[in-house]
């Protein structure tokens, strides 16, 4: 399971990633920095919940429990199907860690719930 979430992660790093943005650790503290969310995410949930763009927003951050049990930085949308919430895989900084975005959905795929 750790080596597929690293591959997930390394991936997005070489694929999407700016040479500017570090990984940061997935804790409270910086899911509560949280101000953007990854360029494709809206695009997948949509995708997926077979909804229009336009319906997906996002909400925030939340550090609870995720799906499998745990704590982890949970993002919530809105969409026309009712709330989503997606565990982010990966939490970035573009500012050395002063605000936070994260990425539910590197390969397109967000298994939210």
């Amino acid at each position: 399971m750790k080596k597929n979430k690293l591959a997930v992660i390394l991936f997005f790093i070489s694929t999407t990633a700016i040479s500017a943005n570090i990984i940061v650790e997935k804790n409270e503290a910086n899911c509560r920095k949280v101000n953007a969310i990854g360029s494709n995410d809206k695009m997948a949930i949509a995708t997926e919940e077979k909804v229009p763009l336009s319906s997906v927003n996002f909400i925030g951050a939340r550090w609870q429990s995720g799906r499998y049990g745990g704590m982890s930085c949970i993002f919530i949308f809105d969409t026309a199907k009712g709330p989503k919430r997606c565990e982010v895989i990966a939490l970035l900084s573009d500012d050395n860690g002063k605000t936070t975005f994260g990425v539910v959905a590197p390969s397109g795929i967000a298994g939210c719930y």
